[in-house]
């Protein structure tokens, strides 16, 4: 008699992940529908192009290619979303220094070019704003 204590084996399933669109399924009925539907046939289209333009050493640019893949989309909805999962970083360590020196520039000339007698000023209208909103409302409660 077979009983049934022995280990079950968990069943992974394949992942099917289209490059060119970043389209993924576990089911492969999905993954091959996917590759019959016009997005995917378009993003084709656009691959073959891009790669025929590089072979030929042409530099002018798509209009809807991400500046840091070069990956090239029909629409620029398209691009937008891709742009905001596109992983490859530029430099970050240089442009974090440059980013951090600019901002601290900014920082610094904004406050020069204002008056500290001004800036006492507004503090303290501010707090009259404050003190006469508490007289109000203590008003209303009553």
């Amino acid at each position: 008699m077979l009983t049934n204590n022995s280990s079950k084996i968990p069943h992974i399933k394949t992942e099917y992940y289209c490059e060119i669109c970043e389209y993924k399924t576990r089911n492969k009925k999905d993954y091959n529908k996917h590759i019959l539907t016009s997005k995917h046939q378009k993003h084709v289209l656009l691959t073959q192009q891009r790669i025929s333009l590089t072979n030929t050493k042409q530099d002018t640019k798509l209009p809807n290619t991400c500046d840091l893949c070069n990956k090239c989309y029909g629409s620029r909805v398209g691009l937008w979303y891709h742009k905001k999962k596109c992983m490859e970083v530029k430099d970050t360590t240089m442009s974090g220094v440059i980013d951090k020196t600019t901002d601290d520039e900014n920082k610094s000339s904004i406050t020069n070019n204002i008056p500290m007698e001004l800036i006492l000023e507004v503090i303290k209208q501010s707090k009259e704003i404050q003190t006469l909103l508490k007289e109000i409302i203590i008003d209303k409660e009553n």
